[in-house]
């Protein structure tokens, strides 16, 4: 499927459509598809090769079924995104990626309502969650590169999920990684929340100057986080207990050359394993 003629258009659909691959933008203009869907037509997109979205090029994702999470983007297609991707308000539910995503240096990704990424996520570019909206990654891993941005104006959220900072900046809220997932920090600049969710967490790798990480005991969520090797800790690691205790344990060790703070009721806070 190409969307490439020149102009500004939309072109809509509210189907359930394979095709082979995807072309959207890369001429003059600003096409739009957008991929609206309804508990009467329940629309959705199976990508069967590489997709790209060109530059100019916006893929809107819109859901107005209040019962059934739908609208993914799904097959072993690719999306490579030098354009625009964006989770568009509805009456609905959450809608998805479930195929790889690639999110090149010009290309942004605006989550305006429930959006959720199954599948392995790579940003060059720009994510932006604005106010009341949330990003899920469910499963998967994501890539935080050199040069990219990730601007939380929401909730952006992962659970058994491998998030890598290996550059950029993280702005607003924090990230939060839940339920078995792993923080893998080399570099760049932001706030990280761990909390419990069923299964450890785990971190590795050094805590930059100017990064903070908090492990949180949330509700009911024992918040375990287990080092991985030797963690470096330039930054800030903060303790916090929110109604149940923070445990950081080994088997990996910390060094720390920044700070690190308890948060909470006397002995309701406190770390474990070798440090």
């Amino acid at each position: 499927m190409c969307i490439d003629v020149a102009g500004t258009y939309q072109v809509t659909l509210d189907d359930e459509v394979s095709v082979r691959s995807l072309t959207l933008g890369g001429g003059a203009g600003a096409p739009t598809l957008s991929v609206l869907h309804s508990q009467a037509d329940r629309a959705g997109l199976t990508l069967g090769g590489a997709s790209t979205i060109q530059a100019g090029g916006v893929l809107g994702l819109r859901s107005n079924d209040a019962v059934q999470p739908a609208v993914f983007i799904r097959g072993s297609g690719a999306v490579t995104n030098h354009g625009v991707l964006r989770a568009v308000p509805g009456a609905g539910r959450q809608v998805g990626l479930s195929t790889s995503l690639t999110n090149a240096a010009a290309g942004r990704v605006e989550v305006e309502d429930d959006f959720v990424l199954v599948s392995t996520v790579i940003n060059d570019g720009a994510f932006a969650v604005g106010p009341g909206a949330r990003l899920d990654l469910l499963g998967g891993s994501f890539d935080s590169n050199p040069g990219s941005t990730i601007e939380v104006g929401g909730a952006f959220e992962g659970g058994n999920t491998t998030f890598t900072q290996a550059g950029g900046t993280v702005t607003g809220g924090p990230v939060g990684l839940s339920g078995g997932s792993t923080l893998v920090d080399s570099a760049g600049a932001g706030s990280f929340v761990l909390w419990g969710g069923g299964a450890a967490n785990q971190l590795s790798g050094t805590i930059q100057a100017g990064q903070t990480v908090a492990i949180q005991g949330r509700p009911a969520l024992l918040a375990a986080t287990e080092l991985q090797g030797t963690v470096v800790n330039d930054g800030t690691l903060q303790l916090e207990e929110i109604d149940s205790v923070a445990a950081l344990n080994g088997p990996g060790n910390l060094t720390n050359t920044g700070t690190i703070r308890t948060l909470g009721p006397p002995g309701g806070s406190g770390s474990s394993g070798s440090t």
